[in-house]
């Protein structure tokens, strides 16, 4: 049997991820990359990074159990790939949480202006939202 968790205590949860994308002197960032995502938490390991792109302080707002991310500043790519997954660090690069990453309309966690980076192309994040929901 699932647990089914009040709108308050999903709110907390995505508002103790926020704080903690916040922490530290500076921005959270968002790391996009190609690739296949690795187990939550673990280093990259075989995939390439995009894109390091810095997120606003604060890096978004929380209602309904959603952490909505602020739209943040464009970033280059470093690389040349196609988008799957994105990682959310705080300003020392600690990690808060992983998701899939994608073209606007493909159903991706973070949607992106496109998919198909390009090294020193310009990156834009069109949305981000991370949900804590209930089954």
């Amino acid at each position: 049997m699932s647990v089914g968790l009040a709108v308050s205590v999903r709110n907390a949860e995505m508002q103790a991820l926020a704080d903690l994308i916040d922490s530290g002197p500076g921005n959270g960032r968002l790391r996009i990359y190609a690739g296949t995502r690795p187990a939550t938490g673990l280093a990259p390991g075989l995939s390439t990074l995009l894109a390091d792109i810095e997120l606003a302080k604060p890096c978004g707002t929380v209602a309904l159990g959603q952490l909505v991310f602020a739209a943040p500043p464009d970033g280059a790519g470093v690389a040349d790939g196609n988008a799957t997954w994105a990682r959310f660090v705080n300003s020392a690069g600690a990690f808060a949480a992983d998701a899939s990453a994608g073209a606007v309309g493909g159903g991706a966690i973070v949607q992106l202006q496109s998919a198909t980076i390009s090294n020193g192309q310009t990156v834009r994040v069109v949305s981000g939202v991370l949900t804590e929901g209930n089954p």
